[in-house]
């Protein structure tokens, strides 16, 4: 045997490739700040002022990793040796 030639299915498709891309344009298409909203739409002007307005609303406080936290704080507090060790998880206790 001179010469073998091995063929196979690509590990993409051009549909995949196509989709991936798709997918980077939109990525590229962010604000590389905080918001991470499209720029086309936080930049967009109209006779010099913005199109769209902004605002922050209050933050939620997620309850679970309020008491993670506190856990770890009293942790630190009582000078637990290699607090980084601790396996932690969280349990509901209510459903109220």
């Amino acid at each position: 045997m001179v010469r073998s030639v091995t063929t196979r299915e690509p590990e993409w498709t051009e549909e995949d490739v196509a989709w991936h891309t798709a997918y980077l344009r939109e990525q590229n298409s962010r604000c590389p700040g905080p918001c991470g909203l499209p720029l086309d739409e936080t930049t967009d002007m109209a006779n010099g002022r913005p199109v769209h307005t902004y605002k922050v609303p209050a933050p939620a406080r997620c309850q679970a990793c309020d008491v993670l936290i506190q856990a770890q704080d009293a942790a630190d507090k009582d000078k637990v040796k290699r607090p980084g060790a601790l396996l932690r998880h969280i349990e509901r206790t209510c459903d109220c």
